[in-house]
């Protein structure tokens, strides 16, 4: 997980998801891991894992994906490149996305 923050700083992204994995039917992953997760589809997978590997805990893996947000947006470039963009009418989307991120 860090080398995966510690790549996105260093690409020239603009703009980067940390989202945690989703275990999708028809995928390798799915076959693999039958009966170690129980698939929640009410659930919002993009935040909240399903499934846990060995080493880790739900809460770790939540934790390292706001580090990563954190991390990557909060560098200078990348906030006026951000605040350059923004629309006023996006100001509710935004705040949503750092409270569904736990960045505030």
């Amino acid at each position: 997980m860090i080398e995966s923050i510690e790549f996105a700083k260093r690409s020239k992204l603009s703009g980067a998801q940390f989202c945690v994995l989703d275990i999708l039917p028809g995928s390798e992953l799915w076959d693999n891991l039958q009966g170690k997760f129980i698939s929640n589809w009410g659930k919002n997978s993009y935040k909240e894992p399903e499934w846990i590997p060995d080493g880790l805990t739900k809460e770790k893996i939540m934790s390292f994906q706001s580090r990563a947000f954190r991390q990557f947006y909060l560098r200078p470039k990348i906030i006026f490149k951000f605040i350059k963009m923004i629309n006023l009418k996006q100001i509710g989307f935004i705040l949503k996305r750092l409270s569904d991120y736990r960045l505030y």
